[in-house]
């Protein structure tokens, strides 16, 4: 009888695992399809955590940027209520992405009660969060967040679809600031061949105009 119950557990269990497996698999290719539908960087940063509070039923999330010229890491999105930001800047508390930001390490917060005492806890609209770092290279791009009202939301098998996610925003956020690079690259070029007085034109393989400067354009009569 023990044996036939533990087997019953155990497939239970497997499938359990399973679903779980699909679900995970579902959500990373929804939020990869999301991302892949735009290089402009603020709208890949908002719609991903969109996704990722939706995904994991949480109450709000955060993104943290590393800025490439201060070296700090600014928020550059933010889901959720107002007062969970507001409150983390009026009491100087330490936040999860700052413990990230120092150890380059994923970081649960079982309780904020336990963390922070009940008095702070109680004003705050979460009471566990996970948060996890995004790397790039050997370098630490920013953190993703989340938070939820449940004590011990999160487990294990978060951690790894979040850190997953992560990585997935971190492969984005690299190719819009290559996009971004490029886009300013190609202005400049542009201004600087324009502000030449004598006429400049660029042909194509095939002998077609690709571009011309002003004073081209002047040349022409256009």
């Amino acid at each position: 009888l023990f044996a036939t119950v533990a087997r019953a557990l155990e497939r239970r269990q497997m499938n359990l695992d399973n679903r779980r497996l699909v679900w995970e698999l579902q959500t990373i290719n929804e939020i990869a399809d999301g991302i892949a539908r735009s290089l402009e960087l603020d709208e890949v940063l908002t719609g991903a955590l969109q996704r990722v509070v939706r995904t994991f039923e949480a109450v709000g999330g955060s993104l943290r940027l590393r800025d490439e010229l201060t070296g700090t890491f600014p928020l550059r999105a933010v889901v959720g209520p107002p007062l969970l930001q507001r409150l983390w800047t009026d009491h100087q508390i330490e936040r999860p992405s700052d413990r990230v930001i120092a150890t380059r390490a994923a970081y649960v917060v079982e309780d904020f009660a336990v963390l922070l005492g009940s008095e702070i806890a109680k004003e705050l609209p979460v009471r566990s969060a996970l948060s996890v770092p995004m790397i790039g290279g050997a370098k630490l791009l920013g953190t993703l967040t989340v938070g939820s009202t449940k004590i011990g939301r999160f487990v294990g098998a978060d951690q790894r679809l979040l850190a997953i996610i992560a990585g997935q925003i971190g492969v984005a956020v690299t190719n819009a600031r290559l996009h971004d690079f490029v886009r300013r690259g190609k202005r400049e070029w542009e201004r600087t061949l324009d502000a030449l007085g004598d006429a400049i034109a660029v042909y194509g393989a095939r002998g077609e105009l690709l571009r011309g400067n002003r004073a081209l354009a002047k040349v022409m009569n256009r």
